[in-house]
């Protein structure tokens, strides 16, 4: 069984949770904690004041789903949290503490998220409130559809649906003439009209657990995973293909509806209705990804009739380190949307635009700079063999994707194989073009340069390109001659160490470009050229890296292994040779 050590940015398990508190008093001086209480109860500064003529609201629950809850206290949300351990209730005491703190004449609303824990404890809590005097509701949310419909009496699990009810009730809250019942409606609207599925890639690991048994090994996944890392409906293998569209079709059809995948809707929408989403990172997962799973749920609720009006992406409620993301679609009529929009000043909670008529072919600003063609440099000399030689030198490239990649991931990120191909592959694509442009090398180089610039990206991609728009520049006016290619390729040297800053002997692709520089000026024969850049490529093996990302990598570790950049370069004159 696959075993993942805990590492943790923590001090001791034990006090993790009073830490992070201290950590949130630093960093915003608006919350408090409650005497007595400093670790679990935290609540807005002016409590006093503010429950005095407003009803208050209050949430919480176990701790490691930061920023849930403490960080959406504010005005315009809770006026206060409870903290229990790393995802343990927290302690009718500290419940009761929070509500008699927080409770003023107008009332208290305690939202609750659906776990027997919470509900046994905070529902306690509210009982000897009430046996007090005090005017408090508590609201359950359930916007978990993991579980399957009528399935015992267990309900869905509170997850990130519930910051809805946060926001909309805080919102009716922040109007002094509101009633407990006003604020409780709002949230209770919110509650009932949002469904919610995660899946995740990778569990979380507990403070305390040592080491822990990973149940999604090699290329499982889980749907529906608990927050805590409760079972979820059904584990399956990532797809190979599409996993991104795969996976956000099956968690918005768990919400509202899919006759594709046989699912029932959880959330009962109508043609027109519209919608606001939720793109909720559980903890690990980037915002890259994020932001791809959202393309697909926004571009799936309108094909099937339901505008979206406002996407929130981002950590809301997190489960530790969990690599996965959960998906909330919340109904929405335009006195929700107001609540949405309301300000508040909950650090935790982006406001975010309208998006209902956003569309992305009309996400377009005009270019008005000088086009691709009036930028060409000219005036070069034929060069009828130089597509045959960056044909071979795009094939060789693209042979060595993976021992780039390779030699990359342990002098750098791993990415130099992908970059190089990327590169190569669009200039095969326009080997027509570069044909057609071989009456002249200025014109060719440049055409060479557009390419990389506009397919390979990162370093590499950007030294090729200065390389050749400094070769076509040379060659701008020049009559043929046996060296003239030699002198182009020497400025484009030259243009590499002047704008990238490197040098020989800096575990660099120049330490193979400059030995063929030099070889060639003894002999312009390519086999010696090639013969020059291998050795050259050889010799960064042992060389300590002064220039790149590679400088920041131990010199032991590279030892061995050749730059790729100089690997990359080797290869490219290997296949000039045999042309």
């Amino acid at each position: 069984i696959f075993k993942m050590a805990a590492k943790k940015l923590i001090n001791d398990v034990d006090t993790c949770v009073q830490e992070a508190i201290e950590g949130m008093l630093m960093v915003n001086n608006n919350i408090s904690v409650v005497e007595g209480f400093s670790g679990s109860v935290l609540v807005r500064n002016d409590i006093e004041e503010f429950k005095t003529n407003h009803v208050t609201l209050i949430s919480g629950g176990g701790s490691g789903h930061e920023p849930a809850h403490a960080g959406y206290i504010g005005d315009g949300m809770l006026s206060g949290a409870v903290l229990g351990h790393v995802f343990a209730s927290p302690s009718v005491s500290a419940v009761f503490a929070a509500i008699v703190t927080c409770a003023g004449p107008k009332g208290i609303l305690v939202i609750v998220k659906n776990y027997s824990g919470d509900r046994l404890n905070f529902g306690i809590a509210v009982e000897k409130a009430k046996a007090l005097g005090v005017n408090a509701k508590m609201l359950v949310v359930e916007d978990d559809c993991a579980l399957a419909p009528g399935k015992g009496i267990t309900g869905g699990r509170g997850v990130a649906g519930t910051l809805f009810a946060h926001k909309a009730g805080g919102a009716v809250a922040s109007d002094p003439k509101s009633t407990l019942e006003d604020v409780y409606k709002a949230a209770c609207h919110a509650a009932t009209n949002v469904g919610t599925l995660g899946l995740a890639l990778r569990p979380c690991i507990v403070p305390g657990s040592g080491v822990t048994e990973d149940r999604l090994t090699g290329n499982k996944i889980e749907v529906g995973m608990g927050i805590h890392g409760e079972p979820g409906r059904k584990r399956m293998d990532l797809p190979l293909e599409k996993a991104a569209d795969t996976l956000a079709d099956i968690m918005l059809g768990s919400i509202i509806g899919s006759e594709e995948e046989s699912l029932p809707a959880r959330l009962l929408l109508s043609p027109g209705d519209q919608v606001a989403v939720m793109i909720n990172n559980l903890g690990a997962t980037p915002l890259l990804e994020m932001l791809i799973i959202a393309r697909r749920i926004i571009q799936v609720l309108r094909t099937r009739g339901f505008p979206v009006t406002r996407a929130y992406v981002g950590n809301y409620m997190t489960s530790l380190e969990m690599a996965g993301v959960s998906v909330s679609v919340l109904k929405v009529d335009q006195v929700l949307l107001s609540h949405l929009d309301e300000n508040t000043t909950a650090p935790a909670w982006t406001r975010v635009p309208d998006i209902t008529h956003r569309k992305l072919d009309e996400a377009i600003v005009p270019y008005s700079g000088p086009s691709s063609t009036t930028t060409k440099v000219s005036g070069g000399v034929p060069c009828p063999q130089a597509v045959q030689y960056l044909k071979a030198a795009c094939e060789k490239l693209i042979s060595l994707t993976d021992e780039l990649n390779k030699f990359d991931g342990i002098c750098g990120d791993g990415d130099c194989g992908v970059v190089m191909k990327a590169g190569s592959s669009a200039l095969l694509a326009n080997l027509q073009t570069l044909e057609e442009s071989a009456t002249d090398a200025a014109l060719f180089c440049t055409n060479v340069a557009d390419i990389i610039s506009s397919s390979m990206g990162g370093t590499s991609g950007a030294l090729l390109e200065i390389c050749f728009r400094a070769m076509a520049s040379h060659f701008v006016g020049k009559k043929e001659s046996t060296d003239l290619w030699i002198a182009a390729f020497a400025a484009g040297v030259k243009a590499i160490q002047e704008y990238g800053g490197a040098q020989a002997n800096m575990r660099t692709m120049l330490d193979a470009m400059i030995p063929v520089q030099e070889a060639l000026l003894v002999s312009p024969q390519l086999s010696s050229a090639a013969a020059a850049a291998i050795q050259g490529a050889e010799n960064t093996k042992t060389m300590s890296s002064l220039a790149g990302r590679a400088n920041y990598i131990d010199a032991d570790v590279m030892k061995g292994t050749p730059d790729p950049g100089a690997w990359a370069v080797a290869a490219v004159f290997e296949a000039f040779s045999s042309v």
